[in-house]
């Protein structure tokens, strides 16, 4: 009776909690595997595959825990419009003629066009830090697998890539603004001072790397707020990877995820009557978990010791900065150089090119700058007042 009695004992259950986590714990340990092989034995593409299927489990393991009947959000077919009316707005501005103007090539375009052709490579190091100014190697190459996907890397083709960027970043701009303000007609205008503003044009008409940390900052930026707004710790997770990933672009994106946080806490401080706690917690612990996963990479790679000439040239203050900075300088006139933008724009006032816009340059930049900061604190701060009345 006694091994009849225990026969029929049934077997204790796993709480379903616990299978819904699973993958959480899945996707840590992959990760943490992926980070010690990198660690020991160096880089190999699969380490990097490991790396990103990690990523994407752990990603899985928090969309299992979100609760069923989470408020997912829906793109209304007039901001799709409204967007494929700003590429078609901005699209001539920046993708016309886009070998003959600027007219000078910038030295940095010519050194970044060498790079991209020797990092873009297989078996390069997508977590490693190049020689070039400390910046990171999947800078380089991810550029350079487009330039080689549309055309090959050549000057017109790397100036079509980075104006393209200019392009995404005003669509991206127009979402994120979208998000903050509550009328349409106010995150279209606020995209239109986007895409004016003549430095973002002009920069994307070169073949640099400026405009990867500002798309990828706003990327980052409107999946979290939609995280936010929906209080989903999925998007904001998604939010976190696209800030771990400006890690790896141009070294400004690496700022989101601080001012991320920052935004929270002040969120947490002044609103705790209308907002929880625990809710903020929530989205800010998926917001960072997943930049840390994806940027901790980098930081291992900093750790190692490394031969670089960019060591001295860091601080751009310094003299050695100051003197890196004179190789930059493209055309001199009276005995006194000129920066590379105040270069083109004596150039054309030599060409007879616009005149106008060289004459008024100078007093073109305050008031854009101006206005697209003035335009983001006044929608980010009626989305923070008004998102939890």
């Amino acid at each position: 009776m006694q091994i009849r009695q225990v026969i029929r004992t049934p077997l204790p259950t796993i709480p379903s909690e616990y299978w819904l986590a699973s993958p959480l714990i899945l996707g840590f340990v992959g990760w943490i595997a992926a980070l010690g092989t990198y660690k020991i034995a160096g880089y190999r593409w699969e380490v990097a595959a490991v790396w990103a299927a990690s990523i994407a489990v752990f990603g899985w393991g928090i969309w299992r825990l979100e609760p069923r009947n989470q408020v997912r959000a829906r793109i209304p077919s007039r901001d799709v419009l409204v967007v494929l009316l700003l590429l078609s707005i901005f699209g001539p501005l920046y993708l016309v003629d886009l070998y003959s103007l600027p007219f000078p090539v910038h030295n940095d375009e010519v050194e970044l066009m060498r790079l991209e052709l020797q990092l873009s490579r297989p078996g390069v190091d997508l977590f490693g830090i190049s020689q070039y100014l400390s910046m990171p190697v999947f800078l380089f190459s991810s550029f350079g697998w487009v330039g080689r996907a549309i055309g090959g890397i050549e000057l017109s083709t790397m100036r079509s890539v980075h104006a393209g960027l200019g392009l995404l970043t005003i669509a991206v701009s127009y979402v994120l603004f979208r998000l903050s303000a509550p009328q349409r007609m106010v995150a279209f205008g606020a995209a239109v001072m986007v895409g004016v503003n003549h430095s973002l044009w002009m920069l994307s008409r070169m073949a640099l790397w400026d405009n990867s940390a500002l798309l990828f900052e706003l990327i980052a930026l409107a999946f979290l707020i939609q995280g936010l707004r929906t209080r989903s710790p999925l998007i904001a997770f998604i939010g976190g990877v696209a800030a771990g990933i400006g890690f790896y672009v141009y070294l400004p994106a690496r700022v989101t995820v601080v001012l991320w946080v920052l935004m929270l806490a002040c969120l947490g401080l002044f609103f705790r009557r209308k907002i929880e706690v625990r809710s903020l917690l929530m989205l800010a612990a998926a917001s960072v978990a997943g930049c840390v996963l994806v940027a901790l990479p980098l930081f291992i790679t900093n750790t190692r010791p490394r031969d670089t000439y960019s060591t001295a040239y860091r601080l751009m203050i310094s003299p050695e900065g100051l003197e890196h900075q004179g190789l930059h300088a493209s055309v001199t006139s009276n005995d006194e150089q000129l920066s590379t933008f105040d270069g083109y724009l004596l150039i054309l006032r030599r060409r007879s090119y616009y005149p106008t816009v060289a004459r008024r340059s100078k007093a073109i930049v305050p008031p854009a700058r101006w206005s697209f900061q003035s335009t983001t604190c006044v929608s980010v701060s009626r989305y923070s007042g008004s998102a939890f009345a």
